[in-house]
This record gives C-alpha cells, structure tokens and sequence, in this order.
C-alpha cells in the first residue's frame, strides 16, 4: 500500500489531498488568511496531523500506530509511535508534521521502535506564544526530555529533516550520552549551540 499526502497553500485556502492506493481519497480545504495567527493554524494541522494517524490505521485491526503526547517543561508534544527494538526518534522539518515520515515508520516498525513528533509548535503540538521557547537550546532539552520519558535509560537514533535536522544536531550536541546516531537529512550547516 503506498500513500501520500499532498498539502498547498492557494488563494487564501491550504488544500490537504490525501490518496493510496487502497483507493481512499479525502480532500480538505482549510481557510488560511493573512490574519490567521499561529493558534488557528495550528488547530488545522493539529486535525490534519490526527486524520493522518486515523487512515493510516485504517487497513489493520490492531493500531498499527498509536498517537501520544507527552508533557515536557514547555510543551505538550504530539507523537506517533510503533514496534519494539532500538528506538528511532524522528524530528521534521518546517513546514510539515509527523506524517511526512510515514514511509520510513512502515518500513521501519518490523524492526525498531519508531517515534516521529510534531515538533513545537506544528501539528498536534502545542503553541508556546513566547519566542523564548522556540529557541535552539530550549528545543533541544525539550526534545531530551521527551526523550527521557519514552526511553529512560537508552540511547536513541535521531533522524532529522530541514529544521528538524538542525535540531537532532542540537540535542545530539548538548546531549551526547543519550543519543546513539544521528541522521541530517537537508540539514542546516552551521553549529546551533
């Protein structure tokens, strides 16, 4: 089964077409003005990132995903995980949500335990309304916390795309002991911390 999702932003509107090959289609228009602020974005991809989950499980009895968020210091983070071994934490890059990983969480769930997180601030995650969150090193602890919570005691791998990638850098750096690899994927080039 292959899947994707399309998302674009067209006069005033983001249109979100998903399709697979199991023949499910679902178009929405979400309104997107220019006086949208980050909150009301945010509900409409925290509603994009949540039906992404629900389709994906839509094929098999038993969830093949299952949608958590956890409590760290300054965010209520939205993730989706699945499978059992080495855990794989995988961070996106702007403008997206955790969905964009799917292909890989598939193909990777048979043999490692996959984690991928709306980072702060996108889909289901919440809004700081401070811009001191959104810092590199604030980011990165809590990145580290959720990282002390899903896997207390074990290393991870971070796989990183765009931002995201800058990210995993970011907490790798600051948080060496915890992380076992780290995979940038158009990341940024220069040092965050």
């Amino acid at each position: 089964m292959w899947s994707f999702i399309t998302i674009a932003l067209t006069h005033g509107e983001i249109l979100i077409d998903c399709k697979s090959s199991n023949g499910w289609r679902n178009a929405i228009h979400l309104p997107y003005g220019l006086g949208m602020d980050s909150a009301g974005f945010s509900i409409s991809a925290h509603s994009v990132s949540l039906m992404a989950k629900d389709r994906l499980n839509s094929e098999e009895k038993a969830p093949a995903f299952v949608s958590n968020w956890i409590e760290t210091t300054d965010a209520r983070i939205h993730c989706v995980s699945s499978g059992e071994g080495p855990l794989i934490l995988f961070v996106h890059g702007f403008p997206s949500f955790w969905y964009c990983w799917v292909r890989q969480l598939e193909v990777l769930r048979h043999r490692y335990q996959v984690v991928a997180i709306d980072a702060p601030g996108a889909g289901a995650t919440t809004c700081a309304n401070a811009v001191e969150p959104y810092r590199v090193s604030a980011l990165a602890a809590q990145i580290h916390q959720l990282i002390q919570i899903v896997a207390p005691g074990r290393q991870v791998l971070l796989v990183g795309h765009d931002w995201g990638a800058a990210l995993a850098f970011a907490v790798a750096q600051a948080f060496p002991e915890e992380i076992a690899g780290v995979a940038g994927i158009a990341s940024l080039p220069f040092n965050q911390i």
